[in-house]
């Protein structure tokens, strides 16, 4: 291929041009669609039967709130293979609306949420907040007592959670004037 070079504020500047494919655009090389996920299911995080419980609630009556634009998707492999960040959105969204996703919280998870409302100032207090409400209905309020009498070391964890918890939440009561949980 010969180089061409551009012309005006440009000059000198060379560039390859890109080969076109009769018919459309670039797609994606053979087999490109069958290798193996990397996302937070495949490695997981999140049980498969999990994903799909939760996704067919999202597609078929949250996203009607949005006009149906935030899931084009029909199947819960569609969607992963296409977009990973929105796989994540739409499972979040819908675990935040499942009954049954309260067993999916787990510690480190309510750990992540207080690392993020420490130093994500945009959404700290909806995530310290949300932390919170989680791990009230994780029974973690009640873990002092567990580390007290049983002297377990879970129990003492969960304790220690808590009470960082309740420390971001004041902390964040503090400096946005607000009330804390």
């Amino acid at each position: 291929m010969s180089k061409r070079s551009w012309s005006g504020a440009n000059e000198g500047m060379e560039f390859m041009p890109t080969p076109r494919r009769p018919g459309g655009p670039r797609r994606a090389p053979e087999g490109h669609l069958s290798r193996a996920r990397d996302d937070f299911i495949s490695r997981g995080a999140l049980q498969l039967e999990d994903a799909e419980r939760l996704f067919s609630p999202y597609r078929d009556r949250l996203d009607a709130l949005m006009y149906g634009v935030g899931c084009k998707y029909q199947q819960l492999e569609e969607l992963r293979r296409k977009s990973p960040i929105l796989t994540t959105a739409t499972l979040t969204v819908a675990a935040l609306h499942d009954p049954q996703s309260n067993s999916l919280v787990n510690r480190d998870y309510l750990r992540a949420t207080c690392v993020a409302s420490y130093w994500l100032s945009d959404v700290s207090w909806m995530l310290s907040g949300y932390a919170i409400r989680r791990a009230a209905e994780c029974n973690l309020h009640n873990s002092y007592a567990g580390a007290i009498e049983e002297k377990s070391e879970e129990a003492a964890d969960g304790a220690r959670l808590w009470y960082t918890l309740n420390i971001c939440d004041q902390h964040l009561a503090t400096l946005y004037g607000r009330r804390a949980i």
